[in-house]
């Protein structure tokens, strides 16, 4: 699945902020104020640039006859 985000809208910040400079945390709101390559969020009067992400979830097994783990991406 995709997100579509239009100017205006209201976000809610999944993740910490990845750049480690601390400017969003999980449960930080913001609001959508410009959409180009990356998109600007503006979070208590500060605009931040933010990069795409692409999540995915795993499911691990384990084969005792062979002794592997595998990881599949199932979402």
């Amino acid at each position: 699945e995709r997100l579509e985000l239009k100017v205006g809208a209201q976000v809610m910040f999944l993740r910490n902020d990845a750049g480690g400079e601390g400017r969003w945390v999980n449960g930080t709101i913001g609001e959508v104020v410009k959409i180009a390559d990356d998109v600007t969020v503006e979070v208590d009067g500060e605009r931040h640039l933010v990069a795409p992400v692409t999540w995915e979830r795993y499911k691990y097994s384990y084969s005792p006859v062979t002794k592997q783990l595998t990881k599949d991406v199932v979402a």
